[in-house]
C-alpha cells in the first residue's frame, strides 16, 4: 500500500516526463523542419490540413507526404516561414510539381515547375527565411 506523499510524488514525477516528452518532441519537430508549419492536401490519403491552421510535422513526414502528393493531379503541400511568408508545391500532372511563393501584394507568384525530386531535394534542403530563396531556387515572377 502507498502512503500519499508516494502518490503524490509519483503523479509530479509523471507530470514532469510528460513536460518534458512534449518539449523534446516539439523541438525535435521545430529543428527538423526549421521552423516552417505546414499545410496540405493529399486525396490518396484523404489527409487535409488547412493553411489557416498549419501543423508541425518532421523532415521525415513532409518528405514521405511530397512523395505521395507527387504521384497525384491537384495535390498540395504548403510550408509556412515565421514571417509567413508560403512556398507552395501543386502536383499539376504525376511527377510535375509548381513550387511557388505566392506575393498577392504584387498580384501574381515567383514560381517554376519542377519534377517531383527536385521538390523533394528543396524541402530538405530548407533553411531560414522562405523570401530570400526564390532567386536560389530559380522562381520567377508569373501575374495572375
Amino acid at each position: 500500500m502507498t502512503t500519499p506523499t508516494v502518490r503524490r510524488c509519483s503523479r509530479v514525477l509523471t507530470r514532469m516526463a510528460f513536460a518534458l516528452l512534449l518539449t523534446l518532441a516539439t523541438a525535435s519537430c521545430a529543428h527538423v523542419l526549421n521552423g516552417y508549419r505546414v499545410f496540405y492536401c493529399v486525396h490518396q490519403k484523404k489527409e487535409c490540413v488547412s493553411p489557416e491552421h498549419p501543423a508541425s510535422m518532421s523532415l521525415d513526414e513532409a518528405v514521405s507526404l511530397m512523395r505521395t502528393a507527387g504521384n497525384e493531379k491537384d495535390a498540395f503541400l504548403g510550408l509556412v516561414d515565421s514571417k509567413n511568408v508560403t512556398l507552395q508545391f501543386y502536383t499539376r500532372q504525376p511527377h510535375r510539381i509548381w513550387v511557388e511563393i505566392p506575393a498577392p501584394e504584387k498580384k501574381g507568384s515567383f514560381g517554376a515547375l519542377m519534377t517531383e525530386e527536385k521538390a523533394l531535394t528543396v524541402i530538405r534542403n530548407l533553411s531560414g527565411d522562405l523570401e530570400l530563396q526564390k532567386a536560389a531556387l530559380g522562381l520567377r515572377f508569373e501575374a495572375w
